[in-house]
């Protein structure tokens, strides 16, 4: 879908094995974009103790220059990160950027 000015996004992103500060580089990854996350829920991957996988809502659409950065930033620091779509919110507001 193109972009409407109030979008959302829909991450998968797992965290490397458990490393001290590996929540804090992914959660680096948005904020120093100034990209909000709505909504940010935590699994265990099942494979190994202590992996886990986070379902991220991110304000914007994946056509803006600002989530595109971010998703390049995530690859860097984790390994799987799948983009599951970006549609127009439902309460149609679009975000605050800093």
């Amino acid at each position: 879908r193109a972009p409407t000015g109030a979008d959302k996004t829909t991450l998968m992103v797992h965290l490397p094995d458990n490393n001290a500060g590996a929540l804090l580089s992914m959660l680096e990854q948005f904020a120093t974009r100034g990209v909000n996350l709505s909504r940010i829920e935590s699994r265990p991957i099942g494979d190994s103790l202590g992996r886990y996988s986070f379902s991220l809502d991110a304000e914007g659409h994946l056509a803006e220059e600002r989530l595109q950065e971010t998703l390049v930033g995530l690859h860097r620091v984790c390994p799987t990160v799948v983009f599951l779509g970006s549609y127009p919110r439902a309460d149609g507001q679009a975000p605050r950027l800093r």
